[in-house]
């Protein structure tokens, strides 16, 4: 009688799946990646709003500037400096500074504008020239 012997491809004796080292280490990874995601997607939605602040900050200086261009009168020299109630969602302060130039019916006009008065730290900064309408 001819026997026969039936061979298992898999041997049995070794252990199958995932080891409890195996899942921690990936669990580690993906913790990284996760709080790395998480991390840039903050800095960058703090960068947009940074620069959305700016925009709106130039946007007030620009605004101020044709204010200026647009009075009958020739602006003083010297400093000048108000607020504007909530505009774009933003209390804002502004300083206007006139100072003349070499050219004798010429003024040069610097507007800076801040979220804070008495400030340093201006978000928007603006030159500007602005001539004699009197001859």
């Amino acid at each position: 009688m001819v026997t026969l012997k039936m061979r298992c491809r898999y041997n049995t004796n070794k252990q199958r799946g995932i080891t409890l080292i195996e899942v921690l280490v990936a669990m580690v990874i993906f913790s990284v990646a996760i709080s790395v995601g998480v991390t840039t997607l903050g800095d960058s939605v703090r960068a947009t709003r940074h620069m959305d602040t700016q925009t709106y900050a130039h946007w007030v200086a620009q605004n101020k500037m044709a204010q200026l261009l647009l009075q009958p009168e020739w602006p003083p020299l010297g400093k000048t400096d108000g607020e504007i109630e909530s505009e774009m969602g933003h209390h804002w302060y502004w300083q206007s500074t006139v100072k003349p130039t070499s050219a004798k019916n010429l003024r040069r006009i610097e507007i800076r504008v801040s979220l804070e008065q008495n400030t340093d730290n201006s978000l928007g900064y603006l030159v500007g020239f602005v001539g004699n309408k009197q001859p």
